[in-house]
This record gives structure tokens, sequence and C-alpha cells, in this order.
């Protein structure tokens, strides 16, 4: 009786370990290309959708402060870009990404930034919340009111980049992120895209103050800027350049390639012979996870080690994209 339940185990053991390896096969292969949406994307998205109903985002928002919004305008535009993949889901992106605006700027999106700041709750929030609506209207320019409140919102934040003296804006009362500037930026260059070009000359003012106020360490932008000149407060993390790489190319194709072949060199790694991943800090600088980061493994963070297939894929970085 000891030997037939030994072999049960086995057998059992062997059938679980032959369903994972099915199981994840089928959700890494086969890779989609550059233009591509993976086969699951319908599938996570729904999860997604059930889960903010749920509340996950207002759970999110006990975690970090940007939770809510993160969760929301992500989710968002997701369904963009997977419409623009698959044109037959073009409907219920539309449908779905203009539910995940109306959260962002709800009484419960909006409550931990300060509205006196310009733009109006600051460049996180309203870079954030313009880019989506600009994604939208890629999709569907139908809502006149759409277009209007895209329009104004994106003039607001061009006279604010105007009329500062640091490229890098607050996102928070003297707290500035200059990843949140270049999200609003490339909201700039999303509505010349779409209605004409209009804020060339701020876009180019910006990088121009930009370039002057780089990380002299990497070459690279900095993770966090002084609120009053732009001067260096923290060095380059991958956390936020991946994410300045997602909108770079959009903003200014000669300046995003040099800074990705830099962000590339600096941060890309193979701990331990495996990988690729993306370490935190630049190579040859330890320091400590946070709240964006997330735990650090071998000096790797996981959350910038996700975010930066979309870098890879946005400049063209195939081999990068598929080996993440």
């Amino acid at each position: 009786m000891g030997r037939i339940l030994g072999w049960g185990l086995r057998c059992a053991g062997v059938l679980v370990t032959m369903v994972c390896l099915v199981a994840a096969g089928r959700f890494l292969f086969s890779q989609p290309g550059i233009g591509e949406i993976p086969g699951a994307t319908e599938r996570q998205l729904a999860f997604l959708r059930s889960a903010l109903d749920d509340g996950s985002d207002s759970a999110a928002q006990q975690l970090f402060p940007e939770g809510h919004l993160f969760s929301n305008v992500l989710y968002g535009l997701s369904w963009v870009q997977a419409a623009h993949a698959d044109p037959d889901l073009r409907d219920e992106a539309v449908r779905e990404s203009r539910w995940a605006l109306t959260r962002m700027e709800s009484e419960e999106g909006r409550a931990v930034f300060d509205p006196q700041l310009q733009p109006a709750y600051g460049i996180f929030w309203a870079g954030w919340t313009n880019w989506l609506r600009g994604a939208i209207l890629t999709l569907d320019r139908s809502d006149s009111v759409a277009v209007q409140r895209f329009s104004a919102q994106t003039e607001e934040i061009a006279q604010t980049f105007a009329a500062s003296e640091t490229p890098f804006l607050q996102a928070y009362r003297g707290q500035a992120w200059p990843v949140d500037s270049t999200v609003a930026n490339a909201s700039l260059r999303l509505h010349d895209k779409l209605f004409g070009a209009r804020y060339s000359a701020v876009i180019e003012r910006w990088v121009n103050q930009a370039e002057a106020r780089l990380d002299p360490s990497t070459g690279l932008l900095p993770h966090q800027a002084s609120a009053s000149d732009g001067s260096l407060v923290e060095g380059s993390r991958a956390t936020s350049q991946t994410m300045i790489h997602r909108f770079l190319p959009e903003i200014d194709p000669a300046f995003a390639q040099a800074q990705y072949a830099l962000y590339r060199d600096r941060f890309v790694a193979y701990p331990g012979s495996f990988g690729p991943a993306l370490r935190e800090y630049p190579k040859g600088v330890e320091g400590s996870g946070d709240v964006d980061s997330g735990p650090l493994i071998a000096g790797v963070s996981l959350s910038a080690t996700v975010v930066a297939q979309g870098a890879a894929r946005v400049n063209g970085d195939d081999t990068l994209a598929r080996a993440l």
C-alpha cells in the first residue's frame, strides 16, 4: 500500500509539473512583435477591471501616493494600445479608457494633489490625465467636449512650462521629478500630432533646459530635481528612467536615441549570469529599495524590469524587449 501511495504521489508530481510547464509556455510563447499584443491581453484587462470594481485602486492608494491614479491610467492606456493593435477592440477600448479617466478626475483621484499648483493639481496629475485624454482621442474624436478639454488642459500645461525657469515642474508642493514633466511634454506632442503643430517651441525649450540639467554621473535625466531651479536632488534611477524612455522618443527622437543608449549601458544587467534585468541604481552605485522600486534582489528592481519592456518596444529595441 505504501508503494502504491508513493508511486501515486510521484505521478501526481509529474502531472503538476507538466501542467505548470504548459501554462508557462502558453504565457511566454509565442512572443508578440513590437507592434503586436499578447493573446492574453483581453483576459488580463478583464481581470483588472474586476479588481478595480472591487476597489483595487483605493487599496493601492494605501501603499503609495499615486496608487489610485496609476491603477486607472495604466488600465486605460493598455486598452488604447490594445485597440491600436487590434481595431476590433476599438469600441470597448474607448468605453473602458473613458471610464478610467473619469476615475482619475474624480474627487478620490485628485485627493492627494494640490489644486493650487500650476498646472492645477501638479504636473504628475495633469500630465497623466492629459496623456490619457489625448490617447483616447487617437481612437475617437467625436466627443467635442473631450476635444475642447484636451486642448484647454494642453494649453494650461504649455503655458506653465513656457513661464517656468525649470523644466521640471512640481508634482507636489516643493517636489519635482523629471519623469512627470516628460509625460506632460509627450502630451503636448500628442496634441500637435492630432491637431497640428502648436507647441513645438515650448517642447524644444523644454528639451534644451533638460539637457542642461542632466545627472553628470550618468548623462541621463535625474530621478529627482529641485522644484526651484531643476538642479540635481537625486541621480538617475531605473524606476523613473524606464518610464522616461517610454515617452521620450515621442518628444524628441534624437535626444531620446542618445539617452536610451546611455540608459541601456548603465542599467541593463545580468546578475549571476541571469537576465537581462534592470538595476535600480546605475552600475557601480548601490542603494536601497523604496516604494517605487520594491525590494531589490541583487540590485535589481522587478518593477523597473517589467516597465523596461515598454521602453524597449517604443525605442525599437526588439532584442531587449523579447529577452525581458
